[in-house]
């Protein structure tokens, strides 16, 4: 209410209510994101008066629509769909793999490969810079902690020649009679590509992993 320096807010997914006169007189905010994908209810008409309905509004991607026609929400006229993004998160084995089907800035501070060939037992790698193009398989190489991947419309790298893939959704896999399969472990303290257990010919394979 009245604060009138505010210049952008993000709403979080978990709220599902807005009051009367929260954002009042905030007629200095330049945009909105409101990352919940059912719109909030909206208190009252003074929950956004003096706010500016033409500024973007940036919701949940495949939820505009529902922002368009909501209550309070259709007042604005530029709702847009919030960029896709993935959190990564990097044991201390300080490896993981990521497979995402949608283009992605690659984070500083982080080294992302795709598997190139294989030379007897050996792995070969070869790193990607800059954009990861959507719908490939890459081992990712960082310190532990949590890594952010937002989409990205700039130009993805060349990653001709990967040999990882993956899928978005949690996934058992049907091994293929004469083809072998290998997913990121660790074994004895020794990072690799291990070939997973099978149970009924199958293995699970995690949602975006590769």
């Amino acid at each position: 209410l009245g604060c009138s320096s505010l210049t952008s807010i993000t709403i979080p997914e978990s709220v599902t209510s807005i009051g009367d006169s929260a954002f009042l007189d905030c007629f200095r905010l330049t945009f909105i994101t409101c990352k919940a994908a059912t719109p909030p209810t909206i208190g009252g008409s003074d929950t956004f008066y003096w706010v500016d309905k033409s500024i973007p509004v940036y919701v949940p991607a495949g939820y505009v629509e529902a922002y368009k026609v909501a209550e309070g929400w259709r007042e604005f006229t530029n709702i847009l769909p919030l960029a896709n993004e993935y959190t990564l998160a990097v044991s201390s084995a300080g490896y993981a793999t990521l497979y995402l089907d949608y283009t992605v800035a690659i984070p500083e501070d982080v080294e992302v490969y795709i598997a190139s060939s294989v030379e007897g037992d050996r792995l070969m790698m070869t790193e990607v810079e800059g954009v990861l193009p959507a719908n490939t398989g890459v081992i990712v190489k960082a310190k532990p902690g949590t890594y952010a991947f937002v989409e990205s419309d700039d130009t993805p790298a060349n990653v001709e020649g990967s040999m990882l893939t993956g899928t978005t959704t949690s996934t058992y896999i049907t091994a293929a009679p004469g083809h072998k399969y290998y997913v990121l472990a660790q074994k004895e303290g020794v990072v690799g590509m291990y070939r997973p257990k099978l149970t009924n010919g199958q293995f699970l394979n995690n949602a975006n992993k590769a």
